[in-house]
């Protein structure tokens, strides 16, 4: 039977099975699934990982039938599944399907092949034979609903869910949890779980809005982000995006919708000579942070002044001449 991995969870929770296919192009899905399953059999010494694209069907065979020495339970892994099957002779294909159908109460083979989802998967061979004889698990993309709750499952925990941030996540993930887990992998490096107590709590996104608005208030947003342990780096690299979007809404430039509204405000408050002045700056900072020994918090405070307080009108139609 075909589940998606939420089915797949609660199935490991009566009876882990003991063939098992995840397919589909979400890898980080098939990740989670597959320590799920591990952690099932209990077997987490007893794992056997191979790359279907140099396995055999012999050293398959002894791989399954053989017992382990220190260990009872046994998972094989067996990745790019569908090249190992593409391998196997017609004799071979028919073992393979007696081989699993005999597994020992104590072996657990899975099969994983991550990549792009095509219809002619379905009438894949593999995918036929492993939905015979145990489970077939399809790790697609998520819709919006699923995403905003995983999202706000992740964010609440880190003190940063706001529903602006959440947008610019979706939007850039196009239903993709592995895109999700890599943005949000650059946005936490090294952010304490722990949040300020007795403090207001700002996203990284706000502080760049009070700052580009010329709110004083971009200062305590910079002293949370910091007091929390946030990456000065990361917040370099969100304000440099942030400004080039600015730039391309200016001109016109093609962007996703949502980024269009969000920064229309901004669009209309800076001149396209401003914005390239305050992206100077940014090179600027990023230059300190790389090869100075300023602390970087002196380095931001530095920016934000210029940006809140030294732009002035005069400034920034000299600087529109400039550019």
């Amino acid at each position: 039977m075909e589940l998606t991995p939420k089915k797949f969870a609660s199935l490991l929770k009566k009876q882990p099975p003991q063939v098992v296919l995840f397919y589909g192009p979400e890898y980080s899905l098939m990740k989670r699934a597959l320590n799920r399953l591990i952690d099932a059999w209990n077997a987490r010494d007893g794992v056997r990982d191979f790359s279907g694209r140099e396995l055999s069907f012999e050293r398959f065979s002894e791989e399954v039938v053989s017992n382990l020495l220190f260990c009872p339970k046994k998972v094989v892994v067996v990745r790019e599944a569908f090249a190992f099957f593409k391998g196997l002779k017609s004799h071979e294909k028919r073992g393979l399907k007696r081989l699993l159908k005999g597994l020992d109460g104590n072996t657990c083979v899975v099969f994983v092949e991550s990549s792009e989802i095509d219809s002619k998967y379905r009438k894949n061979q593999m995918v036929s034979l492993v939905d015979d004889v145990g489970v077939v698990v399809l790790c697609r993309r998520g819709d919006e609903r699923e995403i905003r709750a995983w999202l706000k499952r992740k964010l609440v925990k880190y003190g940063l869910y706001d529903e602006s941030f959440v947008d610019f996540l979706v939007d850039i993930s196009g239903g993709s949890f592995d895109v999700l887990e890599k943005e949000l992998e650059k946005l936490l490096v090294s952010f304490d779980r722990e949040a300020v107590s007795g403090s207001k709590a700002y996203s990284p996104f706000e502080l760049v809005d009070l700052a580009l608005f010329g709110s004083s208030e971009a200062f305590d947003a910079l002293d949370y982000l910091f007091s929390t342990g946030f990456s000065p780096i990361f917040l370099l690299v969100l304000f440099q995006n942030t400004v080039r979007k600015i730039i391309a809404v200016k001109k016109g430039m093609e962007v996703s919708p949502y980024e269009k509204r969000r920064l229309a405000g901004c669009a209309d408050l800076f001149s396209e000579g401003e914005l390239l002045l305050i992206l100077s700056k940014l090179f600027d900072a990023e230059f300190k942070l790389k090869t100075t020994g300023v602390p970087p918090r002196f380095v931001w405070e530095d920016f934000l002044f210029f940006l809140i307080f030294e732009l002035k009108p005069a400034e920034r139609r000299k600087a529109g001449q400039v550019f």
